[in-house]
């Protein structure tokens, strides 16, 4: 139909004015199992339109898998999850937020072969990510090829191979719970004394082992530095000439091995070792009958001795002669004797010292008993003095027996023979309880005793 006065053109735009617009809602649609951007970037997603009737975009994760999905709240997915599915009709593509706001477990997640740096970690959350299933329990996990680091992941994405190596308690795979926590870098089976010879237990190899800063692939070291000190560590933290030199087996130095903890052994295998300690410990002033305090030299020197010094004060002590600081000279107010051989400085010295019972009753029920009857005998008095004495003390109800030697003053002074006594003999302090009360009867009786005899004498005569 022509309308008279307008052209073609003016009737059709008149004719879509008449017609109601009605523009489809549109929505972003993804789902995570496909898609990583539809759980961390969501604003990068494709949008789709809805149907006519549809008024709301939809977000929800699915209860049985933990995937997210996001599409219109007509999709079957939202209507399967009922009033879990989120809905929102502010905008168009309303559906972009980070979802859930709060509770979405973040790991470590990379390829070192796509990415060197996730076997390292070098940069502060360079690879810090949501996981894509959001699961109750999920965990972080570091997966290792041999002792490399190759990947980094959430326990609910893990490959089927990764996840059945994980349940196994495989050392490859590392698990922990916390944000972003798969940092290890190195498994903690790569480890190794890590130690110099002058600190406790390391010479002696019983110190224990530590994880490896740097991947060792199990390679231990022990070397001789040029200050003739033992050191032990990781291989991976000697720089590239110290470790080839190590692996070469022409370096007498340096020696490695494949293992645990495996550089505990005794290095180099002539290394001299000698009794160590002092008379902090009363058990060094006694005769050594085993190795409890034998141990390597801290410096290895040839020709190196044992020794074993006496101080002016009356303390002493045992060790190896490379590592006095002070030469064993009167004029350093210490003496000394000097041996050469394995521990050969186990000898009670200077020989003669005196040796007392010693014990406390607070902690031995024993120390009020005969000290004949024992078994174990008396020790060697911790302090070295010329006219030592043995001393049995009657203290607070309780025992005390020792050597005169561990007191500055008299032990006995001020207190009756029926409380204290002290004697100048080896072992002589045995008596019991019983006997140290009854001392004063036992007096009065050998006087009462002596005074008949010398009345029945005077009288015969």
């Amino acid at each position: 139909v022509r309308l008279s006065g307008m052209q073609p053109q003016t009737i059709t735009l008149t004719l879509l004015l008449l017609v109601p617009f009605s523009a489809a809602l549109s929505c972003r649609s993804c789902h995570s199992w496909n898609k990583t951007a539809c759980v961390r970037e969501p604003w990068t997603l494709l949008s789709k339109d809805c149907p006519p009737d549809d008024t709301e975009c939809a977000t929800v994760i699915i209860s049985a898998t933990g995937h997210l999905f996001r599409g219109c709240s007509t999709d079957a997915e939202c209507v399967q999850e009922g009033e879990a599915c989120v809905k929102c009709d502010a905008f168009r593509d309303c559906n972009t937020l980070l979802y859930p706001a709060s509770g979405r477990l973040n790991c470590n997640i990379c390829q070192t072969s796509a990415n060197g740096n996730c076997a390292t970690l070098p940069y502060y959350k360079q690879f810090e990510k949501g996981c894509i299933r959001h699961v109750a329990g999920d965990e972080c996990v570091t997966i290792f090829d041999g002792f490399q680091v190759v990947r980094r992941e959430c326990w609910s994405g893990l490959t089927a191979t990764d996840l059945g190596m994980c349940e196994q308690g495989s050392n490859q795979c590392v698990a922990c719970r916390g944000v972003a926590c798969n940092k290890v870098t190195v498994r903690v089976d790569d480890s190794c004394l890590q130690c110099t010879s002058d600190a406790g237990n390391c010479a002696n190899g019983r110190r224990g082992s530590a994880r490896c800063g740097k991947v060792s692939a199990g390679v231990c070291y022990n070397r001789l530095g040029e200050d003739r000190k033992l050191y032990r560590g990781c291989l991976s933290d000697l720089n590239a000439e110290q470790q080839a030199a190590c692996l070469s087996g022409n370096d007498q130095s340096c020696e490695t091995c494949q293992g645990t903890g495996c550089n505990r052994n005794l290095f180099p295998a002539d290394a001299l070792q000698c009794v160590q300690c002092s008379s902090d410990d009363l058990d060094c002033v006694q005769r050594q009958v085993d190795d409890s305090l034998v141990k390597p030299c801290p410096l290895y020197v040839s020709r190196d001795k044992c020794y074993t010094r006496l101080h002016s004060d009356g303390t002493l002590d045992r060790g190896c002669y490379s590592g006095l600081s002070i030469p064993c000279d009167p004029l350093f107010n210490v003496t000394c004797t000097m041996c050469e051989g394995e521990a050969c400085n186990r000898e009670v010295y200077p020989a003669g010292r005196r040796s007392c019972y010693q014990c406390d009753g607070l902690d031995d029920l024993n120390c009020a008993a005969d000290q004949a009857t024992k078994s174990n005998g008396s020790m060697v008095c911790r302090n070295f003095a010329e006219q030592d004495g043995c001393y049995t003390l009657l203290e607070n109800g309780k025992v005390i027996r020792g050597c005169a030697s561990d007191f500055s003053v008299d032990v006995c002074k001020g207190l009756e023979r029926t409380q204290c006594q002290v004697c100048g003999e080896d072992d002589c302090n045995g008596i019991s309880e019983l006997r140290l009360r009854s001392c004063v009867g036992k007096v009065i009786f050998d006087t009462v005793l002596l005074l008949i005899v010398i009345i029945y004498a005077i009288f015969m005569l």
